[in-house]
């Protein structure tokens, strides 16, 4: 998805660390957003749909 010029990505890996590193690396940088983040694919259905991304 673009915003603004920016492209929002949503992270899922099973680990938290993992996710909160990519996070913070990806959040660094100029032109990418973060949207959300899960640690299933389950979870990461639920979320995507109930942000509409």
């Amino acid at each position: 998805m673009h915003k603004a010029g920016k492209i929002t990505v949503f992270l899922l890996d099973g680990h938290e660390v993992v996710r909160r590193d990519a996070h913070e690396l990806l959040s660094a940088g100029p032109g990418i957003e973060v949207g959300g983040e899960a640690g299933t694919a389950e979870d990461s259905l639920v979320r995507i749909t109930a942000t509409g991304s």
